[in-house]
């Protein structure tokens, strides 16, 4: 495939190592993604699985967060985050509306103030691209907080908000090792 791509399409070797990394990363998570959805269906929670991942395609999608070197490192814990946003959620579900606007208020800051975070395989985004992040998420959340303050207490509203917390907590332990987010937009 090297060859053909490089001697007849006239791709460079840096244009090969980008397509073959971003094949190996559409695969990775991909195959995660199905692991972990197999399980939660198996588990009888499918329905939780597709709002998590939806949620946190978004979130995790403009805002970045915690990036490992190896598949497994980075199965094992996105497995963790799935499994004790759903824990959380049976354990400490959400009642009382203030609260949960006072929880996405916070989590909003936070992330606007953080995000992204990008893995140090990719270059670092431009100002176009960070303040662009930041309104993005920062929209979704008062969405959600938009959806909290019209919908009566609901199971998945309250998965959606310790999913929101979840990606909190993980994004702010990404600034912590990656030495602090200095990007100002």
């Amino acid at each position: 495939m090297h060859d053909i791509l490089k001697n007849q399409l006239g791709y460079s070797d840096y244009e090969i190592k980008k397509i073959r990394y971003i094949l190996l990363c559409i695969f990775s998570e991909t195959s995660k993604i199905i692991i972990i959805g197999l399980l939660f269906a198996w588990a009888g929670f499918f329905l939780e699985f597709v709002e998590i991942t939806l949620l946190f395609f978004v979130l995790r999608g403009y805002g970045g967060g915690l990036h490992f070197n190896h598949f497994m490192s980075c199965f094992i814990f996105s497995l963790a985050a799935f499994f004790c946003i759903l824990l959380l959620n049976q354990a400490f579900p959400f009642h009382f509306f203030i609260l949960e606007e006072a929880i996405l208020f916070v989590c909003l800051i936070v992330i606007y103030c953080l995000s992204p975070i990008t893995s140090a395989f990719r270059p670092e985004p431009d100002s176009l691209v960070i303040k662009q992040s930041k309104r993005i998420n920062a929209c979704f959340i008062l969405l959600y907080a938009l959806l909290v303050s019209i919908v009566p207490y609901h199971h998945f509203i309250s998965l959606g908000i310790w999913t929101i917390i979840i990606h909190t907590l993980k994004l702010a332990i990404a600034a912590i090792l990656k030495g602090g987010h200095t990007d100002e937009a």
